[in-house]
């Protein structure tokens, strides 16, 4: 007999969804005795659902037998935004199109708003249209209710105020994926993944949470707005020698934005299947196993680490099987199982993580003056920058919610100091301060760097490394104190 550490077969209510015809694994919560008839066979029927009575009693949830826990009693973060979720790499991207995706001064521009006019009102309608002939909707469907309600919770946790409309569609691979341009999304479950899963609620749930991710991120939107203008722009001029060279190096571009997004899509997934315990094993090893199975589709628990060892042993000995598929990556959407793992296990010990279920269940808004921003290192030439090889123009700029402060600009400064600033920002305990560092010339402003900033009620100083465009990383330091 073996092990396992957890259990996935068990329903929303933690009862046992296991068929009759499974077998009997040691470490489980729940047995079951081959009937011979007789005294005897009743006796151990009785002795083994007394003994299985105090076993379920006396266990940790999540420990051996699986978690028992059921959803509405496991521990989630409150008052999530995207910046909570989205990896540094996503966010430079998407704090450089959002300005074009929201209502605002660059999205009105006729052109942009062409576009962005365009993709709502024929992609929305055309998605929505076909969607109703090739895909079956949820909705109304008795069969299926456990489903709808894996994403209504998913979209609670998330804050997400509109659930996305829920479409089965049949073919055997193992897909998800969501798709609109305004709300109510479109969110599309194949039926090879439902049965795939169907014995795994948690990682369903893992994966339902990972596609209302990239809605939370606004990865829909942005991903499909900027899209339109690369194949825009390869179509109007698409035998120049601009364009052959420019829209290859867009798509690329586009390509390692896609496997930031869908890192940052991880995170929403692992926050929704939610802590079972209070070291936050059981949602990690859930999505682990839920991205496993999209690569061997059984129904069989894996040992991920022997997956990882293996692609670790290729990186140490920098073979050339490690080089190619590093190049095969560059054209990938999506990055490869062993990284996504990787990134998942990473965030999950760090502060931040730590942060989003200090918040507690009804977060008290708090108060805070940013007196303060430094910043150290930053590179003179940035990749955004084109053509850009004096030191930085600086700008900070500081998000809270709908809220924003911009500094004035420090010229020429590769280690610039904003003081005597005096912001006073809202936020819930342990919410992050989204900070952009900006590169101001004659006509533009380019990015350089984006990080989510946590703020501490005891601490007044908050420093962290700034990941910038161009690889580097600069030092920025933010000094702030509770407002009176």
């Amino acid at each position: 007999m073996t092990r396992r550490r957890w259990s996935e077969t068990e329903s929303r209510d933690g009862n046992d969804t296991r068929p009759a015809s499974s077998p009997v694994r040691e470490g489980q919560r729940w047995s079951r005795t081959r009937s011979s008839g007789g005294p005897f066979a009743l006796f151990a029927t009785c002795g083994a659902l007394l003994a299985g009575g105090i076993l379920f009693l006396i266990s940790e949830p999540g420990v051996h037998g699986g978690s028992s826990v059921p959803y509405a009693r496991r521990h989630y973060p409150v008052g999530l935004t995207q910046w909570d979720i989205t990896t540094d790499h996503d966010a430079l991207y998407l704090r450089r199109i959002m300005p074009i995706v929201k209502p605002g001064a660059l999205s009105n521009v006729t052109f942009v708003k062409g576009i962005r006019d365009l993709l709502v009102n024929l992609s929305d309608e055309t998605i929505l249209s076909i969607h109703m002939k090739d895909t079956m909707p949820l909705s109304g469907q008795p069969e299926f209710q456990d489903v709808l309600v894996q994403v209504e919770d998913c979209a609670k946790i998330l804050n997400i105020a509109v659930p996305p409309r829920v479409f089965v569609k049949q073919g055997d691979g193992v897909n998800a994926y969501v798709t609109g341009f305004d709300e109510p999304h479109v969110l599309v479950l194949t039926t090879g993944l439902l049965e795939k899963y169907k014995k795994f609620p948690d990682q369903l749930r893992f994966v339902i949470g990972h596609e209302l991710g990239h809605i939370k991120c606004e990865h829909v939107e942005a991903h499909n707005l900027v899209s339109a203008l690369v194949h825009l722009i390869g179509g109007r001029d698409g035998e120049s020698l601009r364009a052959r060279l420019l829209v290859p190096a867009l798509c690329l571009e586009l390509l390692h934005w896609s496997r930031a997004s869908e890192m940052s899509a991880d995170r929403a997934g692992l926050l929704c299947v939610g802590k079972v315990r209070a070291d936050g094993a059981y949602c990690i090893y859930t999505a682990e196993q839920a991205l496993m199975r999209l690569l061997h589709a059984t129904d069989r628990q894996v040992d991920a680490d022997v997956f990882l060892d293996i692609d670790e042993k290729l990186e140490d000995e920098n073979s050339v099987a490690h080089l190619l598929t590093q190049i095969y990556g560059l054209g990938r959407s999506h990055p490869f199982i062993e990284h996504r793992i990787r990134e998942l296990r990473t965030w999950s010990q760090t502060p931040e993580f730590a942060a989003l279920y200090r918040r507690g269940r009804t977060p008290s808004e708090q108060q805070f003056v940013i007196e303060s921003i430094s910043v150290a290192n930053i590179p003179d030439t940035d990749s955004l920058a084109l053509g850009n090889a004096v030191k930085c123009d600086s700008i900070v700029v500081v998000a809270c919610g709908d809220v924003e402060f911009r500094s004035l600009v420090k010229k020429d400064n590769s280690n610039p100091v904003f003081n005597g600033l005096g912001w006073q920002v809202n936020i819930h305990a342990n919410q992050t301060l989204n900070v952009d560092l900006l590169d101001s010339d004659l006509s533009d402003e380019d990015l350089i760097g984006s990080i989510a900033v946590p703020l501490v009620p005891n601490a007044r100083v908050a420093t962290q490394e700034l990941p910038t465009s161009s690889g580097e990383r600069a030092q920025l330091t933010l000094r702030y104190r509770p407002a009176p």
